[in-house]
C-alpha cells in the first residue's frame, strides 16, 4: 500500500537523521565535558603552584625579619657567632615556623651557626645559586636540592627522612638507580648588611621528601578534602626527578606512594623537554585527567615535578548520564516523529488511493461519481478538482470516445523538519589566591604594623618576579620563535659558573673517574647573559663527561683577546664521526656510532649554539675519531676590556 510505503520511507529518514544527530550529540557532550575537567585540572595546577610559592614566599619573609633585627647585624659585623643565645633564638624561630634548618654563614661561605642539631660548624656550605646570590647582596628563594651529607649536617635526621626506595611501577622508564638519596628543599636565603657591606648570610628552608604537610595543605586548599564513592577527587604529588618523594596518592594498603615513579611519557615531556603535560593517566590505581609542570632551580635548572590530579570517574558519570538524558530525549522525538509520519503518510495516501480506485472504476467503462476529501492538502486538493472535472468529461465523451483511453499520473511532494539537540556548556571557576593573607590568617603576627606591611608588598612584588622568570626560562626553551633577548652584564666565569658547575659534575665525573682539568684564570669575565652563559658551559661540560671515555680527562681552556674571549672545552673519548659533524647543531641530531649513543632529547647543541650566536659569538667542534672531542666558542668580553679596545682602535685610526 502506499501508505505503508510512505511511512517506509519517512521512518528510515526520521532514523538515519536521528542517528546522525544523536552521534554528534554524544561527541558535543563528551568534548564538553573533558574541556570542563581540563580546564579544572589547569586551574588546580596554577592553585598548587601558589601556595608552594607561598611557602617559599613565608620562608624568605621570616629570614627577612630575622636580618631586619639592628642588634642581630651588629652581632654578626662582630663575628659573635658562638653566642649559645643566638643558636637558641634561631632555634626558636625554626622550631615556631616549622623550618627544617636556620643557620649562618660568613662572606667566604663557612657555616659559623647552625640552629638544628647536631649543631655542626666550620664547613663550608656547597656552591648553590641561592647561597652565592645572597652573599652578593640578594635575597631569594626558590627550590635547590641537598646531597645527603649536606643534610646531615643541616639537621641529623633529614638523609634518613630523604631516602626512598624505588617501588616497581608501571610505564616508568628504566633506570640504574633503585633509590633516591637526595633532598629536594624549598629555601631562602638572604644577605646580612651593616654598613653596605655584606657581613654574613642567613639561609634556612623546608625539605620536601615525605613532607606530607605541604601535600596535604595544597590538596585541602584545592580539593576541601571531598570525596566521591569513598575516593579522594583529586590528589597532589611532588616529584624529585621522576621518584614521588611527597604525594597524597594512596595504594591499595593505604600507605602514601612514596618511591614510586612516574611514566616514561610524562618524564620525557616534562624533565626531558621542560615542557607542562595535561592529559589522563593511571595513578596507582585510579583513572585521572591529571597536569604536571617543571620544577626549576634558580638556576633554570629542572629537578622535579609539581603535579595535580581530578579523579575521571565524577566526570565519566556525568558524561553517562547526559547520554542517557539525551538518549532518552532522542528516542522520545524519535518516536514523536515517526507517529507524525505515520498520520502524514496516510493524510497523503488516503485520497490518493480513492483516486486511484475511481481510475479503475473508470477503466471498467463504470461512472466512479465524485471523490471528496475535506481534510488534505491544496495541491491533494487541486488533484481531487482536476480528477473530479475530467471525470465528468469523459462521461460525456463516454459514447464518441470508445476507443479512447485515458490515465491519470498523480505527483506527490513532502518534506519535514527533525528535532535537534541541546548543548550545555559547563564553566568551572579559575584559580584561588594564595598569598601572604594566608600568613596572616594563621595569626601569626597579629594586627598589621607598617613594617609587616612592608613584609607583604615585599612578598608580592617577589612573587611577581618570581613569575616573570619562569616565563623567560620557558620562552628560553623555546628558540624556533627567535624570542632570545640576553640580559648583559658582567659574569666572572670560574667565581660564578664553572666552579659551581664542576662541583655540581663531581658526582657524574667519579663514577666514570673523569678528571676535569679548568685552566680558565680567575680574572676571566664576559659580558654576557649569566643564565644563558652557565647553559652553555652546563651543556658542554655535561656532555664532555657523558660522551667521554672510562678515566679520561675533561679540559677547559679559555683564551682572551680585547674584543671576546674564545673557550675550549675538550674531552678524551671516541669523538664524532666526521658525517656527523656538519649536522651535530641541528635541532633533533643524536650521533650515533662511535660509542656516542646515548639518551637525550636531541636539543642541547642546538640550543648553545643559538644562545652563542645570541651574544654574537661563534661555536664549532673539531674531533679527532678514537681519540679526542673539542668544542670553541666565542663570547664578548668584560665590558671595561671592550672599552679599553674601542679606545684603542680609536687611538690607533
Amino acid at each position: 500500500m502506499l501508505r505503508t510505503r510512505l511511512f517506509k520511507f519517512f521512518g528510515f529518514l526520521a532514523l538515519i537523521f536521528g542517528l546522525l544527530y544523536a552521534f554528534i550529540g554524544v561527541q558535543v557532550i563528551r568534548k564538553q565535558v573533558i574541556q570542563r575537567a581540563e580546564n579544572q585540572v589547569r586551574s588546580d595546577l596554577n592553585a598548587a603552584w601558589s601556595v608552594l610559592n607561598g611557602e617559599m614566599n613565608t620562608i624568605e619573609t621570616v629570614l627577612k625579619l630575622i636580618v631586619d633585627n639592628s642588634g642581630f647585624r651588629e652581632q654578626c659585623s662582630d663575628g659573635q657567632f658562638d653566642d649559645g643565645e643566638l643558636r637558641r633564638h634561631l632555634e626558636g624561630i625554626r622550631t615556631r615556623f616549622n623550618l627544617d634548618f636556620l643557620s649562618i654563614l660568613t662572606p667566604n661561605g663557612r657555616v659559623v651557626l647552625r640552629s638544628a642539631p647536631p649543631y655542626k660548624v666550620g664547613d663550608y656550605f656547597p656552591a648553590d645559586a641561592l647561597i652565592q646570590k645572597a652573599l652578593k647582596g640578594q635575597g631569594v628563594a626558590g627550590v635547590t636540592l641537598f646531597d645527603p651529607q649536606t643534610l646531615d649536617r643541616e639537621y641529623g635526621d633529614l638523609s634518613r627522612r630523604a631516602f626512598l626506595e624505588f617501588e616497581e611501577t608501571p610505564f616508568a622508564r628504566g633506570s640504574r638507580k633503585n633509590n633516591e638519596s637526595r633532598g629536594m628543599v624549598l629555601m631562602s636565603a638572604v644577605p646580612v648588611v651593616y654598613n653596605n657591606n655584606v657581613v654574613a648570610a642567613v639561609y634556612g628552608g623546608v625539605m620536601m621528601n615525605r613532607n606530607k604537610k605541604i601535600v596535604d595543605k595544597i590538596h585541602e586548599t584545592i580539593y576541601r578534602n571531598e570525596k566521591y564513592k569513598g575516593t579522594s577527587t583529586g590528589s597532589v604529588t611532588i616529584f624529585l626527578n621522576d621518584c614521588r618523594i611527597t604525594t597524597t596518592v594512596r595504594k591499595d594498603n593505604g600507605n602514601r606512594a612514596l618511591g614510586t615513579r612516574v611514566s616514561k611519557e610524562v618524564a620525557e615531556s616534562v624533565l626531558d623537554n621542560g615542557e607542562p603535560w595535561l592529559g589522563r593517566a593511571f595513578v596507582v590505581k585510579d583513572w585521572y585527567l591529571t597536569a604536571y609542570d617543571p620544577i626549576y632551580t634558580v638556576n633554570n635548572r629542572i629537578v622535579g615535578m609539581l603535579y595535580v590530579g581530578i579523579l575521571e570517574q565524577p566526570f565519566v558519570d556525568i558524561v553517562r548520564m547526559m547520554i542517557g538524558r539525551y538518549a532518552l530525549l532522542s528516542f522520545a522525538g524519535l518516536l514523536v516523529t515517526l507517529i507524525a509520519a505515520y498520520f502524514l503518510a496516510a493524510r497523503v495516501a488516503k485520497p490518493i488511493h480513492a483516486l486511484a480506485e475511481a481510475s479503475h472504476t473508470m477503466r471498467e467503462g463504470q461512472h466512479p461519481g465524485r471523490v471528496e476529501f475535506k481534510k488534505c492538502s491544496t495541491e491533494t486538493r487541486t488533484l481531487i478538482d482536476a480528477f473530479n472535472n475530467m471525470a465528468d468529461k469523459l462521461v460525456e465523451r463516454e459514447r464518441k470516445l470508445k476507443e479512447a483511453n485515458t490515465s491519470l499520473v498523480a505527483v506527490n511532494k513532502s518534506y519535514m523538519e527533525t528535532l535537534g539537540f541541546i548543548s550545555h556548556e559547563l564553566k568551572t571557576p579559575l584559580g584561588s589566591i594564595m598569598n601572604y593573607t594566608f600568613m596572616l590568617g594563621e595569626d601569626k603576627f597579629g594586627e598589621l604594623n607598617e613594617k609587616q606591611k612592608r613584609a607583604v608588598k615585599n612578598i608580592d612584588l617577589n612573587t611577581k618576579r618570581i613569575t616573570e622568570m619562569v616565563r623567560h626560562y620557558l620562552n628560553l626553551s623555546r628558540i624556533e620563535n627567535n624570542e632570545l633577548n640576553p640580559v648583559l652584564a658582567d659574569v666572572r666565569i670560574n667565581d660564578e659558573i664553572v666552579g659551581s658547575l664542576i662541583e655540581l659534575m663531581k658526582l657524574a665525573a667519579e663514577e666514570k673517574s673523569v678528571t676535569i682539568q679548568n685552566n680558565i684564570p680567575d680574572e676571566c669575565t664576559v659580558h654576557a647573559d649569566y643564565n644563558m652563559t652557565h647553559e652553555v658551559f652546563e651543556n658542554l661540560i655535561s656532555n664532555a663527561i657523558k660522551y667521554g671515555n672510562k678515566d679520561g680527562c675533561v679540559t677547559i681552556d679559555s683564551q682572551i683577546s680585547d674584543a671576546v674571549i674564545e673557550f675550549r672545552v675538550r674531552n678524551t673519548g671516541d669523538g664524532i664521526p666526521e658525517e656527523y659533524r656538519n649536522t651535530i647543531f641541528d635541532k633533533f641530531v643524536r650521533v650515533n656510532g662511535m660509542g656516542m649513543k646515548k639518551k637525550g632529547t636531541g636539543l642541547g647543541l642546538f640550543i648553545t649554539q643559538h644562545i652563542v650566536k645570541s651574544h654574537g659569538g661563534t661555536i664549532s667542534v673539531n674531533s679527532e675519531e678514537g681519540k679526542w672531542t673539542e668544542f670553541v666558542f666565542t663570547l664578548p668580553a668584560s665590558k671595561e676590556r671592550l672599552k679599553r679596545h674601542e679606545q684603542r682602535t680609536l687611538e690607533n685610526c
